[in-house]
């Protein structure tokens, strides 16, 4: 999108292999430690004739895969108001905490608070989390990620990106199952 608005490419191969590894990786072994639904016997299953990628699921993904680029440009793009290299930071921050946010997203269509605690979700998030506080904070690291010392206003408004992203998913959670 930023080549076609003819912007600064807002990632690095780095970063996107950051992005790739940390949040596809640890909440996918979270999910795979999910605990038995004790109501998963009652589900009807699905027709085996009807595609996982029904219309339903292809909405849910389009609406926050659309959500979390919104956030992510909003980032990059007040970035871009100090520098191309603020950008790039901003925008690499806010997607790598907003798919690690996703990661609690996925366990489930329902909102995040109807599903069943699983710790191991917390634990990814958090070991994500850490770990690009670490790329962030830690100078040596920084330049090995190309990323920007963020002001607290900056990181401020990467956490507000990312939680607001990931309350819009639970709100069109809500919605989409009273539709049902």
């Amino acid at each position: 999108m930023t080549s076609l608005a003819f912007l600064p490419d807002p990632f690095t191969a780095v970063q996107l292999l950051f992005i790739n590894l940390v949040t596809d990786s640890l909440p996918a072994i979270a999910i795979g430690m999910e605990p038995d639904h004790p109501d998963v016997i009652n589900q009807k299953p699905r027709r085996s004739t009807e595609s996982i990628l029904n219309r339903d699921a292809i909405t849910q993904i389009g609406v926050e895969g659309l959500l979390i680029f919104l956030a992510v440009m909003a980032s990059y793009l007040i970035g871009l108001k100090t520098s191309a290299g603020m950008a790039t930071t901003m925008a690499f921050s806010t997607l790598t905490l907003s798919r690690l946010l996703h990661g609690f997203s996925q366990r489930g269509s329902k909102p995040v608070w109807e599903l069943p605690f699983n710790k191991y979700s917390v634990y990814a998030f958090i070991t994500g989390a850490i770990l690009l506080a670490a790329i962030l904070n830690i100078p040596a690291m920084q330049p090995i990620f190309d990323v920007k010392p963020m002001t607290v206003m900056q990181a401020g408004l990467v956490v507000l990106f990312s939680l607001a992203s990931f309350a819009a998913v639970q709100l069109f959670k809500v919605f989409s199952s009273r539709s049902h």
